[in-house]
């Protein structure tokens, strides 16, 4: 599919798809997070246990594509527009 949530080319490994949801520090994560990364960049599991858990071995993560939840604000303004939701209305 075309929002399959991808790393990107400057992650350890590029363009596989992150795990959705992963656990990491005993919570479950249903989107990318910046914890933990020195560039407060957004970054995901891509190899995870029989429980969830992220598997913190060298290079089973990668930084998070566009297409990765949370989507960047921009996006969500443009599907907004396209929606027309009343409450990005205000947002130029």
């Amino acid at each position: 599919t075309d929002n399959q949530c991808l790393t990107t080319d400057d992650s350890p490994i590029k363009n596989i798809p992150c795990v959705l949801p992963f656990k990491f520090q005993g919570i479950l994560r249903h989107e990318c997070i910046t914890e933990t990364d020195n560039d407060n960049r957004y970054w995901c599991s891509t190899k995870v246990n029989e429980n969830l858990e992220h598997d913190d071995g060298i290079g089973n993560w990668g930084y998070c594509g566009q297409s990765c939840p949370p989507l960047s604000t921009d996006l969500l303004r443009k599907i907004a527009s396209v929606h027309g939701h009343p409450w990005h209305s205000g947002i130029k």
